[in-house]
């Protein structure tokens, strides 16, 4: 697409399925770049979710609850979307949106996120998501948020995020998901 300058093909006429993998092949001025991904194999099955009001009467928490995926090692990536009807809001979940099972498989994951409004804000809906995502994409997400969250830092070295396009001067993340969205009206 020339005009979203980037590669893109209608989700209708390609299915995306759980379990399989996919590859990737771009020629671009005779140089070839290719890679792989596999789709997560499964999705959480549920979002639990609590609203905490806030003293102040602006900021709000937002706990995301649900149970990790049984007997394999997963990596998540916890967020949402505010759908607002004056001004702008956010729900931000910092260093929170990360999680994985290395350490608890099988069990409840939780985090907690923040609900940024103005006091004029009338927001109509929120949609929470838990992305089940290979450890690549984990781990190029994570490295963004800490270079960024670490610019200021005169002692901080960046983060290298990884790559898997194979290619001459390729670089970037080619990687699948599972996503469960829950739908709060609030």
């Amino acid at each position: 697409s020339s005009k979203d300058l980037n590669y893109q093909v209608d989700a209708t006429e390609f299915a995306i399925l759980p379990g399989q993998t996919y590859s990737l092949k771009v020629v671009v001025n005779e140089l070839v770049f290719t890679a792989s991904c596999q789709i997560p194999l499964r999705k959480i099955d549920r979002i639990d979710h609590q609203i905490f009001k806030n003293t102040n009467g602006i900021n709000e928490s937002i706990s995301v609850d649900f149970q990790d995926i049984n007997g394999e090692s997963n990596f998540y990536i916890i967020g949402g979307r505010v759908d607002e009807f004056i001004v702008n809001a956010s729900l931000e979940f910092g260093s929170q949106r990360f999680a994985s099972d290395q350490i608890r498989d099988g069990m409840d994951i939780s985090s907690l996120g923040f609900l940024e409004v103005a006091e004029a804000l009338t927001v109509n809906d929120i949609t929470l998501q838990v992305a089940n995502v290979e450890p690549i994409l984990y781990k190029v997400l994570y490295a963004d948020y800490i270079n960024k969250a670490n610019t200021n830092s005169p002692f901080y070295e960046p983060v290298i995020p990884p790559n898997n396009i194979i290619g001459e001067s390729g670089f970037g993340v080619f990687a699948g998901y599972q996503i469960t969205e829950k739908l709060i009206t609030y």
